[in-house]
């Protein structure tokens, strides 16, 4: 496993912390997104509190989605931004038009990009869900700063960690993830520890060797499942090219269809339950958003990574169309 092996390389070299790796991580990324500036990072979140400070947010309003995960709004609040829910369209994404503020994070979600022509400002793309995506410019050069995450249920992984990429300047993020110093004891400016180890990134180097190949095989595992269900449920549209971090169906009856799936082995799940606002600590944003309202209440994910085979994804096909006959 090539990956097991550049990770023994790394321990045998003995440079663990950031460091040939991690350079070599970004330059690599930079040259896949087309862009000047990569950062690597630890983790998605610090990727996009990184980007947040660099835009200046403090005190101020920014716009973003209702739904997606948690560390969304929680990256705006630890910047020292306000976040500011408005409402998506059918397709989960943010609503170009409602977006009012200087600077924005659309939320790039089940593998859709969102329509960054539209948005005006600063756009900073919490792109978690869109690595290798496309929708006129792939991801990573449609919006102002497009943040990635390498979890461990990503479509490139590296267990943990993130990166910032753009055309602009990342010198200030580059100074912050490392305690405000470029080398030694020379700080410059505020910092924290927000730096990716050598470790991660030769596992992210060999995975981003394999991301296109393995996103084209979700992508023929999602058009198979589309091609069977779309009489049945309403399967996701497209523009462009997904990366189809996961394949997402609306349907009545959500949870009682989940509920049968899984019992007979089929791991759908729900991304994401709530909207943002319905949570404790961001109860005081609470706004106006009914379309994200309804379509929590009906979204549901299928499995579509690449470790399906024709045999699962019949299961997948024909569970679902018993439910609904």
């Amino acid at each position: 496993m090539e990956e097991e092996k550049a990770v023994l390389s790394v321990l045998r070299y003995g440079q663990i912390s950031q460091g040939s790796k991690v350079k070599e991580f970004e330059s690599m990324i930079k040259s896949y997104c087309g862009v000047k500036n990569a950062v690597a990072l630890s983790s998605g979140t610090a990727a996009l509190i990184s980007a947040l400070r660099l835009a200046g947010v403090d005190g101020q309003e920014v716009c973003t989605s209702p739904i997606s995960f948690v560390a969304t709004p929680n990256a705006i609040i630890a910047a020292g931004g306000i976040p500011k829910f408005v409402d998506v369209g059918d397709d989960c994404l943010i609503n170009p038009s409602l977006i009012d503020t200087p600077v924005s994070v659309p939320v790039d979600l089940f593998g859709q990009m969102c329509d960054y022509k539209r948005i005006k400002g600063v756009s900073i793309a919490d792109a978690a869900h869109s690595m290798g995506s496309f929708r006129s410019l792939i991801s990573g050069k449609a919006a102002t700063f497009t943040c990635f995450s390498f979890y461990a249920s990503k479509n490139l992984s590296c267990g943990e960690g993130g990166m910032v990429v753009s055309d602009k300047s990342l010198s200030n993020i580059k100074l912050f993830r490392q305690f405000g110093s470029e080398s030694g004891f020379d700080y410059k400016s505020f910092g924290l520890n927000y730096m990716m180890t050598d470790i991660e990134a030769a596992i992210g180097i060999e995975q981003l060797k394999k991301l296109d190949y393995l996103n084209s095989i979700r992508a023929e595992n999602a058009m198979y499942l589309t091609s069977a269900l779309k009489d049945y449920v309403e399967v996701p549209s497209v523009i462009g090219f997904s990366s189809w971090h996961l394949y997402t169906i609306r349907v009545k009856k959500r949870d009682s269809l989940m509920k049968f799936l899984r019992k007979n082995g089929v791991d759908a799940r729900v991304y994401y339950p709530k909207v943002l606002y319905d949570y404790s600590h961001l109860k005081k944003y609470k706004t106006s958003c009914p379309n994200a309202e309804r379509l929590v209440k009906e979204i549901l994910s299928l499995p579509v990574h690449p470790g399906l085979s024709k045999k699962d994804l019949d299961k997948i096909i024909r569970l679902v169309k018993k439910f609904y006959s």
